[in-house]
């Protein structure tokens, strides 16, 4: 690797807003409604000389993202708030379906390939750490912490505490 510094995200669509209220514009209100794909979304970013952004995970592997972090093996978990606000009300956002998902670069080329569910039926995850050979994650409405591990190495949790 390059001894260059390297900005690395999670990079979904992304939807800009409006800094302020304005007065309506026509054409930016057509420019605040429309969805990039990750590739024009990487060129909607302004960087500092000598930093570049790369795009390592994008849908379909991820589902409504909203936090990352990765291990000492460089295998990333992502918290999907896949129930999170998804009508006005906030209907049914508590039930327990969303996830911590792990993704693998099985073939060392920077971008995430590889898919495994590492810890479900989850209420909103709002932390996710990883320690060691666990991993930590807290939820919505507990201050809990709880430790997942995955002591057979096929990326999904089966031992919590």
């Amino acid at each position: 690797m390059k001894n260059t510094s390297i900005l690395t995200l999670l990079v979904g669509t992304v939807l800009l807003a409006p800094a302020g209220a304005a007065p309506y514009d026509p054409q930016l209100h057509e420019t605040l409604g429309r969805t990039y794909s990750p590739k024009e979304s990487l060129s909607k970013f302004e960087l500092s000389p000598g930093f570049h952004l790369e795009q390592v995970a994008t849908e379909p592997l991820i589902n409504e993202p909203v936090l990352v972090t990765w291990d000492g093996n460089g295998q990333m978990y992502v918290a999907e708030m896949n129930r999170y606000m998804q009508d006005i009300d906030g209907k049914n956002q508590l039930d327990p379906v969303c996830q911590v998902v792990q993704l693998r670069d099985t073939n060392n080329d920077g971008i995430m390939d590889q898919r495994i569910v590492f810890a479900d039926k989850l209420i909103l995850p709002r932390m996710v750490q990883c320690i060691d050979d666990w991993v930590v994650i807290r939820e919505t409405n507990t201050l809990d912490l709880y430790g997942y591990r995955d002591t057979d190495g096929d990326g999904v949790s089966d031992e919590k505490k």
